[in-house]
């Protein structure tokens, strides 16, 4: 398996009209994600510029060539994300505890339902019924159900509840 990440504002939420609509997000960093998991080969992360700032110390990183990125041809620097103990990534020598080590020591001890990270950056939309039992008819004026959570980042932390 391989991953494309970007970093940046998105739209999360219904698409569409009130009669026709589906769940989905929107946005360039969406696009730029899945250019980079188009050039990603096996077993590889390939991010923006953005996400390899954003990681900091913690994660390092090899730079590819510069992905092309839509009808306009312009191209943004990508980089791999390296196995943590490889010869190219030095050992991380103990320091501060950072923000993400404690996340895993406290995923390591605590039940998921537990965790000390907010994992529900995008939750799903309530549930409507049917359209044909409750939607009123295009001409009575009503707007279309709408729903929008606009999200900081595509990569974000998962929890498996």
């Amino acid at each position: 398996s391989h991953a494309g990440v970007a970093t940046g504002r998105v739209f999360c939420g219904l698409v569409g009209s009130d009669r026709r609509h589906e769940y989905g997000i929107v946005g360039t960093a969406v696009q730029l994600a899945m250019c980079f998991s188009g050039v990603a080969g096996a077993s590889m992360v390939t991010v923006d510029e953005e996400t390899r700032r954003s990681c900091g110390v913690e994660l390092h990183f090899a730079p590819l060539e510069p992905v092309v990125v839509g009808v306009s041809e312009s191209s943004v620097p990508a980089f791999k994300l390296l196995p943590l103990h490889s010869d190219a990534s030095p050992r991380l020598l103990p320091q501060q505890p950072s923000s993400m080590q404690h996340v895993s020591r406290s995923l390591r001890t605590q039940p998921l339902s537990k965790c000390s990270v907010d994992c529900t950056p995008c939750t799903p939309p309530p549930r409507h019924p049917p359209p044909w039992l409750s939607s009123p008819a295009r001409d009575e004026g009503h707007p279309p159900l709408q729903w929008e959570q606009p999200i900081p980042t595509i990569w974000t932390h998962v929890c498996a509840d």
